[in-house]
C-alpha cells in the first residue's frame, strides 16, 4: 500500500472514529456515576480529595482533569461528556506509534484502527463522564512509550511519568504496569533494572494517597458496599466480555437489554478465533520479531483478563468489570488485525477484513434502526424541572438512594428545592448498588415513622400511580394526594405526586 492511499484511509477513519463518538452524545441525561464525577470536580480543591478518598475505588487524577476542564468549558452535558470525547480522540496518536513500534503492515495497521472504531464498549464508554477514556488513553500511551523502550532503549523516565498518572487515574493501572514488567522479564531481562526502578517510583507515588485513603475509611464494609454489585465473573461474565472485545456498535447498557446481537457477534468471534488459531498453526516458521510482537500482545491482554479474574474469587468482593480491563481492548484489536493480515493463507487476511466489515456494516444498520429510548433515571430531572419556582411545597420527598442523588443534582442549583430521603419505609424498593456519597449531607434523611411534613411532592417508581409503598400511611395520616407528572419509558414507569396533610 502507498503512503498516498494509507494517508487517505487513515483520514477516513479518523473521521468515522470521531463522528462514531459524536453520535447521540447528548441523547440522555446523565446517569449517577456521571454525576457524582461531576459532584466532585464541582467541589474546591480542599473538598474534592476528601470526597474522591470517602469513595474509596477510585484514584483522583481524573476528577482534577474533569475540574480543569469543567472550569474551562462549563458543566452542561455536553461540555462533560466532550471531556470523554477529547481523551478518546487523543488516544489515536499513541495507537498510531504504537502499530509503528509494534511493525505492522500499512493493512493491519488501518485494520486494527477500524476495529478500535467501531467496538460497541469504546464507544460506549467514549462518552460517558468517568475515567475509562482517560484510562484508555493512558494505558494506550504507555504501552506505546514501553514498546519504544523495548526497541530503542529511550524514554523510560516519559514511560515513569505517564505510569504515575495511569494508576492515579484507575486502580486496574498496574495491571499495565504489571504485564510491562513481565515482557521485560521475558524478552529483555538485561534492562530489568532500570524497568523495576520505573516500577518503585510508580509505586512509591501511590503511598501517600493509599495511606490517605486507608486512614480514613473501613476499608472491608465501605469496598463491600461499593463493589457489592459485581458478580464473581464465570462462564457467562467470561463469554460477555469476549462479545465486548469484538462485537461492533453494540453494548449491553442494562439487563433489560438483550445480551448480544447473536447473529452479527457469533460469526465475529468464530473468525476472531479461527484467524487466532491459523496464526498459532504457523508459529515455528514465524520470525522472532514476529513472535515477540504476539506474546508483547497476548501478555498485555491475558495478564489483566487473569488477574482480575483470579482476584475477583480471591477477594471477599468482585473486582471485575468490562468498563475496568478497557485496557485490553486495544492490544486485543492489533492482535486481531495482526493475526488476519499475517496469516499463511494467501489473500486471506483481505477476505476476512472484508467480511468483518459487512458484519459491523450490518451491526451499524441494527443500531441505526434502533430507537433510542431515553433511560428511566431521566424521570427525575424532568420532575425537578416541571416544579416552578414560586410553586408549593419546596419538599421532594424519596424513597432511594439513586433517586434522591439524581433529583438533588437536578436541583442543586436552586434554592428553593430540597430532597428528603424517607428511611425504614416498609416495602420501598432500593439498589444497594447505588448509594449517597459517604460524608455527602444536602440530601436530609428522614424516618419514615416521624415524617412532620404538612405537604410536599413524592417522586418514585412503580408500575402505577397508586403503587407507592408509603400509600397506606399517606392514607392513614390523611393526606390528599394528586398526580402532578408522570413519565413512562419501555417497561418502567416514574411519577410525580403531591401530598397535602388535610388535618394539619
Amino acid at each position: 500500500m502507498n503512503r498516498k492511499t494509507f494517508a487517505a484511509l487513515t483520514v477516513v477513519l479518523c473521521v468515522i472514529y470521531a463522528a462514531f463518538r459524536i453520535w447521540r452524545l447528548t441523547d440522555a441525561c446523565l446517569w449517577f456515576d456521571e454525576i457524582f464525577s461531576i459532584h466532585a470536580a464541582e467541589m474546591t480543591w480542599s473538598a474534592m480529595f476528601p470526597f474522591i478518598g470517602n469513595d474509596l475505588i477510585h484514584p483522583p487524577f481524573f476528577y482534577v482533569l474533569l475540574k480543569i476542564w469543567i472550569g474551562l468549558t462549563g458543566d452542561s452535558v455536553l461540555a462533560v461528556r466532550s471531556f470523554s470525547v477529547f481523551f478518546s480522540l487523543a488516544a489515536l496518536f499513541p495507537f498510531f506509534k504504537l502499530c509503528r513500534q509494534l511493525k505492522l503492515s500499512d493493512s493491519a495497521t488501518l485494520f486494527a484502527f477500524f476495529l478500535f472504531a467501531v467496538n460497541g464498549s469504546l464507544i460506549k464508554y467514549s462518552q460517558e463522564v468517568r475515567m475509562y477514556s482517560v484510562l484508555l488513553f493512558l494505558s494506550v500511551l504507555s504501552l506505546w512509550l514501553f514498546a519504544r523502550y523495548l526497541n530503542v532503549g529511550k524514554g523510560i523516565w516519559f514511560l515513569a511519568g505517564v505510569n504515575i498518572l495511569l494508576v492515579h487515574t484507575q486502580y486496574f493501572g498496574w495491571f499495565v504496569v504489571g504485564s510491562e514488567v513481565l515482557i521485560l522479564t521475558i524478552l529483555q531481562r538485561v534492562k530489568i533494572g532500570q524497568m523495576m526502578i520505573m516500577f518503585g517510583i510508580t509505586l512509591a507515588s501511590a503511598i501517600p494517597w493509599s495511606v490517605y485513603v486507608f486512614s480514613n475509611s473501613s476499608l472491608a464494609a465501605d469496598a463491600a458496599q461499593n463493589l457489592g454489585w459485581a458478580e464473581k465473573p464465570g462462564l457467562v461474565l467470561l463469554t460477555l466480555f469476549l462479545f465486548n472485545l469484538t462485537e461492533p456498535f453494540y453494548f449491553q447498557v442494562s439487563n433489560a437489554d438483550i445480551f448480544t446481537i447473536w447473529q452479527i457477534s457469533i460469526p465475529i468471534l468464530i473468525v476472531s478465533l479461527t484467524a487466532i488459531l491459523l496464526y498459532l498453526a504457523d508459529w515455528k516458521t514465524r520470525s522472532e520479531n514476529d513472535r515477540n510482537g504476539f506474546l508483547f500482545l497476548s501478555i498485555m491482554i491475558l495478564l489483566p483478563i487473569i488477574s482480575a479474574f483470579a482476584a475477583s474469587w480471591i477477594l471477599p468482593f468482585s473486582i471485575w468489570g468490562s468498563r475496568h480491563l478497557i485496557i485490553v481492548f486495544v492490544p486485543a484489536a492489533i492482535l486481531l488485525s495482526k493475526c488476519i493480515f499475517e496469516v499463511k493463507l494467501r489473500k486471506a487476511g483481505p477476505a476476512v477484513a472484508v467480511l468483518m466489515i459487512i458484519f459491523s456494516g450490518a451491526a451499524f444498520v441494527v443500531k441505526l434502526r434502533s430507537q433510542n429510548e431515553t433511560p428511566i433515571w431521566c424521570a427525575w430531572e424532568q420532575f425537578a424541572n416541571e416544579i416552578q419556582i414560586d410553586d408549593q411545597p419546596k419538599t421532594i420527598v424519596v424513597f432511594e438512594d439513586l433517586v434522591a442523588y439524581q433529583t438533588w443534582f437536578a436541583v442543586r442549583k436552586r434554592n428553593d428545592l430540597r430532597v428528603v430521603k424517607l428511611q425504614k419505609v416498609e416495602g420501598a424498593r432500593e439498589d444497594s448498588a447505588y448509594f449517597l456519597p459517604r460524608g455527602f449531607d444536602e440530601v436530609q434523611r428522614k424516618d419514615g415513622s416521624n415524617l412532620d411534613l404538612n405537604s410536599f411532592y413524592i417522586a418514585f417508581r412503580g408500575k402505577t400511580a397508586e403503587d407507592l409503598s408509603f400509600r397506606d400511611y399517606l392514607l392513614d395520616e390523611k393526606f390528599k394526594i394528586e398526580k402532578i407528572s408522570e413519565f413512562h419509558t419501555g417497561g418502567s414507569q416514574a411519577f410525580l405526586l403531591k401530598a397535602e396533610r388535610t388535618d394539619p
